[in-house]
């Protein structure tokens, strides 16, 4: 037995789960654990015994399992290499020849005894209508539903109860409904036995091989509680376990809601003024030091992007760039605004200028003298762009992305103008660059994140001075360069995904230049896209290439069965769900620096720009 498993992904339709595979119990066990520090991802721990996979395959670096009994098309693992995978492959081969027995047929049959019972499925009219109390009329909608078997584990209670009926998964929340009343009653005696779970009582959702958890509250008697819905293996129990875990992880996003309002007043205030208070250590260890010197910390590396520390040296009483309390990466949010104007550098551009440089250049010409033609048309092409940069919703989720409320600002009225105001001001002092399309995407992050509006122009400046390429919004060149050098990293780590592309006719041009050029502003959800800024700002525009390739990778299952354009546009629209935290674990184990590097970068776009002046 191994003691620390091997680093992969638990892979499927739905978003990827990354934590560690072992195999164990002197060889009669697989089993699979989830990362603790990834804590938006879905809890999984699978213990599978060995007699039960009834086929192994391992191609590049995924290896698949058929499992007795189990729905869909098995499970899955994906490794860093597939080195790792064939180790794997070779250990889980090596575990069966140890334990060649096949489970019996009573040990194939559904394990919880609920064939033959006889039981009514209620629609989502009858739900709506007899559970309207509970949530409102719209969160009754009917998402899954499966036959169970709830066992009760209550803190302080024994033994755990355990009944069987039906899970119905709502858009409100969960509630499960005994077998005995199914078939029909009265409003007040299903009411009165159904187990009503709204999305806020619900804290946690762990998904175990035959069935899922879900760790909260109990509506009716307010205790903490831990419920275990026992599955078969014939049915899709893994489908039902991200159903729930996407409702209950989506309910912070609701428009109106308060975090407190879930997580219980006191806790989260606990919790916002331990983060407060990491914020002002972070603060006052960023005091005094250069981009430079940030960007060469090992520690702020690690805290920004989730790496592992370094262990060598002495940390003292206080730990450099402390991680949250939960173990996940990111920066506080009331020290990013001054991370992010050190890294980019935007603190020395300003200090080259005289103080209130940008609110001058707004100052309307004296003396008679006329407009520049062209600073006249980027105003008009700003005032078109600027009321179309987010909707409000997208406004509102990067607001909370950042710990702001939309409210303290007076609703989204001080949004346009302030934006408008920046962007013009970078027309009149680059001329040569003046306004673009997409910059006001890029401006209408740095409006969000910092508040101050001088400083909001010299980061969006440094931004396009010293991190990416002038030629991505001067004559375009520059983007277009940066496209094939993606592909040639596509040809080297993705030929899969490169060749499936290229099948549907759906050229890379086509998204990933949006991609680059807005730097994954309206492509990725608001909280995933300050969490890419960060790192984008932490390590440079090589992080652009290296979330690129792990969302294709994230979404190389579903382009693999693609057959028409449609099907592969709608595989990239999937890559706003995913999880952030997923996706830049993906890009730093597949595509790091020993994969995609900057030196490597500035190689293949001299390739492409040869290959370019030949075409020509």
């Amino acid at each position: 037995d191994a003691d620390e498993g091997t680093a992969c992904r638990l892979v499927g339709r739905f978003s990827p789960v990354s934590g560690s595979f072992r195999i164990c119990e002197g060889g009669r066990k697989i089993s699979f654990e989830s990362s603790k520090h990834l804590p938006r991802q879905l809890a999984v721990s699978l213990e599978i015994p060995t007699r039960a996979v009834l086929a192994c395959t391992s191609e590049g670096s995924v290896l698949s399992l058929g499992v007795q009994g189990m729905a869909g098309r098995g499970i899955a693992f994906e490794y860093n290499s597939a080195a790792d995978c064939f180790e794997a492959a070779g250990a889980l081969a090596q575990a069966g020849l140890m334990d060649d027995d096949v489970l019996s047929d009573s040990e194939e049959q559904d394990d919880i005894g609920m064939e033959g019972i006889a039981c009514a499925v209620l629609d989502e009219v009858v739900l709506a209508s007899r559970f309207s109390f509970a949530f409102d009329v719209t969160g009754c909608n009917l998402v899954a539903w499966e036959r169970c078997h709830r066992v009760d584990d209550a803190e302080g209670q024994a033994p755990a109860r355990r009944s069987a009926g039906i899970m119905y998964v709502c858009e409100g929340g969960l509630i499960f409904l005994p077998d005995r009343h199914c078939k029909g009653g009265s409003r007040n005696s299903l009411t009165t036995a159904a187990s009503i779970f709204e999305k806020g009582d619900v804290e946690r959702v762990n998904l175990l091989f035959g069935g899922l958890q879900v760790v909260g509250l109990r509506v009716g008697a307010r205790r903490a509680s831990t419920t275990r819905f026992q599955i078969g293996l014939a049915r899709d129990w893994e489908a039902l376990a991200h159903a729930v875990h996407h409702l209950v992880a989506d309910r912070r996003l609701e428009e109106g809601k308060d975090d407190q309002e879930y997580d219980g007043g006191a806790e989260a205030a606990a919790r916002e003024a331990a983060e407060e208070a990491r914020g002002r250590e972070w603060i006052r260890q960023l005091q005094g030091r250069t981009g430079a010197d940030l960007r060469g910390d090992q520690h702020l590396l690690a805290a920004v992007s989730g790496r592992e520390r370094p262990s060598e040296g002495a940390w003292g009483d206080e730990v450099p760039f402390r991680s949250a309390a939960s173990g996940g990466a990111g920066v506080p949010q009331n020290a990013r605004e001054i991370l992010w104007l050190k890294l980019s550098r935007a603190d020395e551009l300003k200090a080259r200028y005289p103080a209130g440089y940008a609110r001058g250049l707004l100052k309307p010409p004296v003396g008679g003298v006329h407009r520049d033609p062209e600073i006249v048309k980027a105003e008009a092409e700003i005032d078109k762009d600027v009321n179309r940069t987010f909707t409000r919703e997208d406004l509102r989720d990067c607001l909370r992305a950042v710990g702001k409320r939309e409210g303290s600002n007076r609703g989204a009225e001080w949004f346009t103008p302030k934006l408008r105001r920046v962007l013009l001001a970078y027309a009149q002092h680059n001329r040569s660059v003046g306004y673009c399309q997409s910059l006001n995407y890029l401006g209408g992050i740095v409006v969000v994140v910092v508040d101050a509006e001088e400083d909001c122009f010299w980061l969006l400046s440094a931004i396009l001075e010293f991190l990416l390429p002038k030629t991505y919004y001067g004559d375009l060149s520059g983007v277009m360069l940066d496209v094939e050098a993606l592909t040639a990293l596509l040809e080297r780590n993705l030929r899969a995904v490169k060749e499936r592309l290229e099948m549907t006719h759906l050229p890379l041009t086509s998204f990933a230049a949006q991609w680059f050029m807005c730097a994954y502003v309206n492509v990725l959800s608001g909280a995933s896209v300050i969490r890419v800024w960060d790192c984008l700002l932490m390590e440079g525009v090589v992080v652009l290439f290296r979330v690129a390739l792990a969302l294709l990778k994230a979404i190389e299952g579903e382009l693999g069965m693609a057959t028409e354009m449609e099907d592969a546009v709608a595989a990239l629209q999937r890559a706003r769900t995913l999880e952030i935290e997923t996706v830049l674990q993906i890009a730093h184990s597949c595509f790091g620096s020993g994969v995609v590097d900057l030196s490597d970068l500035m190689q293949l776009r001299s390739q492409a720009m040869s290959a370019m002046s030949k075409k020509r």
